[in-house]
């Protein structure tokens, strides 16, 4: 190590320290939001167009299991006169079917617990898990069951109890305690709720609000509210949406925005009121609009139809995106993102917070109230463009999921899933994304994928789960292991080869010493290193490099030392790996006072539950760096004081070689 870089090191402090995690914190909150990379930071309004932003052949999705539908339900499905349907109650680990009138439900993760509902009178179109206020049923109920038939519309409580022979939880639907109204005609297509317990279906061309109030001691009082009629629009009748009749409902419960799609494609936005408890029409967008704005941001480069068929909508949480706020999956796989405000929020200062809610907890639920709502990028399927390596994309797509990090399509005539996810490539330039095609035995009914024969459950082969794999076939020098690399870039390989030496899973204890060694592995140390001769260096993968362009580029990288003027420091790859695992573990506390004083006593901001976490992992990690060797010795001329300690330990940090 040359001598300038110690002396341009010998000021680091543990105060030069803390401005370094309070870098790596912000540069993480700057990559939380989608709409950074999907749009190359509001640049970009189209992507996609080109296989450099799809990857194929990794197994990012495998099937953990099939699990068969109980053989209770054979005789029933065979007997079906018109009405089936399918599904999944997450909340609850139920799955569902309809059969006619009849509903049943059973735990799919053990596949037993098979319950029968037959108190309903009238064929069944629809059904869903909603939360219940605390005063509609009793109070250990916190579920209920909303019930839509061709008449009329029911809530039942659902109780969740355990059975004291086996001890197994069971479900129960109380058919003695119910509301109910009658639908005068309208055919109902959609339910959602909202988490303190408002109810919302749509029927014909309108959205309806189902008002109720306590089973006990309040009554017993239901009604109907029509959301979708104004008095403007009673005295004006043309001035009203018209009467496309609504299709889908999606919530975003954490700006509390509703979205409905109408059957030809058209979008209608409901602002809930920045409590909750509110509900008004703010926008209605045909199908012809969105188009229009889609071709146009494309610059009218593909056929205007490629946008007009939407499948689906899914609302993007808070926590999701700040700029985005619905996707929209057209039959062609082609995903349309919307934003509901007239231009970009400019956003404040959020370091410090959790990173589920980096990116709008400072932002008040007034500034992020619904205004309007355009196209802000398009992103089309792999396979759109005539020179694709991809021929078989998805076409007619029926069913869908979206987040921010994974889409799920599957189409009505193949029994095939997509799944598209960028969770491996957090350091590309572009927004990339790997590609799975995922096989299944019967049509899908529902995602998580549900088919006719049965739940395929697929499991996502998580970063850390994919370094597991690779470290227990070839070692960290293995083909799999340098794949990661590529793919992650060092940096992120260190910070996942760290979650194993932290693990306390029995699994990651015959790893630990594999995952030690990606520590040695790759030769790298600090250096001055020269800003303009560095400057367009990347030594991330980019989908079309190969693997000996990406160990050139890393080799390049290193060897860039100079003794001109315009030095900036370039600290090894272990160094950043540490500050980065541990930025990620402080994120919460870091800018906030641990304590507070409440009503003339202190007391800790964080529950004592976090504590205990944060506490635990922070010794798991100081412990896996000392029994590892990952920091050199600290200089024996640092005060042993606490301060000196922690500035030797800084200073040893700075000096990794």
């Amino acid at each position: 190590m040359s001598t300038s870089f110690i002396e341009a090191m010998a000021g680091d402090s543990i105060e030069s320290a803390a401005q370094r995690i309070a870098n790596h914190i912000e540069d993480t909150i700057d990559t939380a939001d989608i709409y950074s990379k999907l749009t190359q930071d509001g640049s970009c309004p189209v992507s996609g167009l080109g296989d450099r932003f799809y990857t194929k052949g990794g197994l990012q999705f495998v099937l953990k299991r099939r699990v068969p539908l109980p053989e209770e339900l054979a005789y029933q499905i065979r007997n079906m006169r018109s009405q089936f349907s399918m599904g999944l109650f997450l909340e609850i680990s139920r799955a569902w079917v309809v059969i006619d009138s009849d509903i049943f439900m059973w735990n799919f993760e053990t596949n037993d617990d098979l319950a029968y509902f037959d108190a309903v009178e009238n064929t069944v179109l629809k059904i869903a898990l909603v939360r219940v206020k605390s005063d509609v049923f009793a109070s250990h109920i916190t579920h209920g069951l909303v019930v839509g038939t061709v008449t009329d519309l029911s809530l039942y409580p659902v109780i969740m109890d355990t059975d004291p022979a086996t001890g197994k939880p069971g479900i129960a639907i109380d058919a003695s305690h119910f509301f109910k109204i009658a639908l005068d005609n309208a055919s109902l297509s959609d339910i959602v709720s909202t988490n303190d317990g408002r109810i919302f279906f749509s029927a014909e061309d309108k959205l309806y609000e189902f008002h109720n109030t306590g089973w006990f001691g309040g009554g017993r009082k239901c009604r109907v509210v029509n959301q979708s009629v104004t008095l403007l629009s009673t005295l004006i009748p043309f001035l009203g949406p018209g009467n496309e009749e609504l299709e889908q409902l999606t919530l975003d419960k954490s700006r509390n925005i509703l979205y409905c799609l109408g059957k030809s494609g058209s979008i209608q936005v409901f602002d809930l009121g920045a409590d909750g408890t509110q509900c008004s029409r703010v926008c209605v967008v045909s199908a012809g609009e969105i188009a229009n704005e889609a071709h146009l941001l494309t610059q009218y480069g593909h056929e205007e139809s490629t946008f007009t068929s939407i499948a689906a909508i899914c609302a993007l949480e808070a926590e999701q995106s700040n700029q985005l706020n619905l996707v929209a999956v057209t039959t062609k796989g082609v995903r349309l993102y919307f934003s509901v405000l007239a231009r970009n929020v400019a956003l404040p200062n959020t370091q410090g917070q959790y990173l589920s809610q980096i990116t709008y907890k400072s932002l008040s639920q007034q500034e992020i109230r619904p205004q309007c709502l355009r196209v802000a990028h398009v992103r089309f399927s792999p396979g759109i463009a005539p020179t694709s390596i991809y021929r078989d994309t998805p076409q007619g797509v029926s069913i869908v999921y979206v987040n921010q990090n994974i889409c799920v399509m599957a189409t009505a005539n193949r029994q095939l899933v997509w799944a598209l996810s960028d969770l491996y490539y957090p350091h590309t330039k572009v927004y990339c994304e790997s590609m799975n095609d995922l096989q299944v035995a019967g049509n899908v009914w529902a995602i998580a994928p549900v088919s006719e024969k049965g739940i395929h459950e697929f499991d996502f082969v998580t970063p850390r789960d994919a370094l597991r794999e690779a470290l227990f076939d070839g070692g960290a020098e293995g083909r799999a292991a340098m794949q990661l690399w590529q793919q992650f870039g060092a940096t992120e390989a260190l910070v996942l080869a760290l979650s194993v030496l932290t693990s306390e899973s029995a699994v990651d204890e015959r790893i630990k010493d594999k995952a030690a060694s990606m520590f040695y592995s790759f030769k790298d140390g600090p250096e001055l290193v020269d800003a303009e001769q560095v400057r367009g260096l990347d030594s991330t993968w980019s989908p079309g490099d190969s693997l000996a362009e990406w160990k050139h580029k890393m080799r390049l990288t290193k060897s860039m030392a100079s003794g001109g003027q315009g030095y900036q420091h370039s600290p090894s790859r272990r160094h950043d790996a540490l500050y980065y695992y541990f930025s990620r573990l402080v994120t919460p506390i870091w800018n906030h006072a641990i304590c507070r004083v409440k009503s003339g006593a202190l007391v800790t901001s964080l529950s004592s539950a976090e504590m205990d976490w944060l506490s635990g992992e922070l010794r798991k990690l100081g412990q896996a760096m000392e029994k590892y060797g990952l920091l050199p010795k600290p200089d024996v001329t640092w005060n042993n004081t606490t301060m000196g300690k922690l500035n030797g330990t800084t200073f040893c940090l700075n000096t990794l070689v």
